[in-house]
């Protein structure tokens, strides 16, 4: 019987595969960069005095057998760092063949903890990744994505993820559309002059309105 280092249970066949694949941060990390996606959705829920709640994940997708192994052997690593995630296939009705594996980073704790442990081992989606552990979840901290103000301000750094992806990405939540439902007029200026060190680059996408 094999124990990590909190003492916990791990499957020989678990063992095998972190040693058979050397999976550690360093190569999930590159790995992410690759596959991943730093994700942030809004939709309405009237169960949120706001009426729309604000969801920051992390995901990774595969596809074909050899892709749902990928995703098993990442989902055995994250395990084994005390970071919890959910694996699901995705099937396709007409032949019942499921062609697509998922791996998602969803509860906020986890996307915390998840985010600080990978950000330094990646490259490409580092920028997103420090949006996302420095400024999103700051403001989730003390309850922002509960009042509309501060709403509005994750709202903004939103998109400046989604300014990563290219393409038409952008979500119809946007700060237009809050400024017309809730009567409220953002004021751009409280983040530009913030010490949130943002480029030029965001700054760009985000205000040619």
């Amino acid at each position: 019987m094999v124990f990590d280092m909190r003492g916990r249970k791990i499957l020989i066949y678990e063992c095998l595969i972190l040693l058979m694949y050397k999976i550690n941060w360093d190569w999930l990390g590159g790995f992410f960069d690759g596959e991943g996606c730093v994700d942030a959705n809004i939709k309405k829920n009237d169960d949120y005095k706001i009426g729309y709640e604000f969801s920051p994940k992390l995901k990774i997708a595969q596809t074909g057998k050899r892709g749902s192994e990928i995703i098993k052997e990442i989902e055995i690593f994250l395990k084994n760092q005390n970071i919890k995630c959910n694996y699901k296939k995705e099937v396709e009705l007409r032949s019942g063949y499921s062609n697509k594996s998922y791996l998602v980073v969803n509860s906020n704790i986890e996307v915390k903890k998840c985010t600080s442990r990978i950000r330094n081992h990646t490259r490409i989606k580092e920028p997103q990744l420090k949006i996302l552990e420095n400024e999103i979840m700051p403001i989730m901290k003390r309850s922002g994505h509960l009042k509309k103000n501060s709403f509005m301000e994750i709202v903004y750094w939103k998109e400046v993820l989604d300014s990563y992806k290219g393409g038409n990405n952008r979500s119809k939540y946007n700060i237009k559309y809050f400024e017309s439902e809730w009567g409220i007029k953002f004021d751009k200026e409280n983040i530009k002059n913030s010490n949130y060190g943002v480029s030029e680059r965001d700054w760009g996408s985000i205000f040619n309105y």
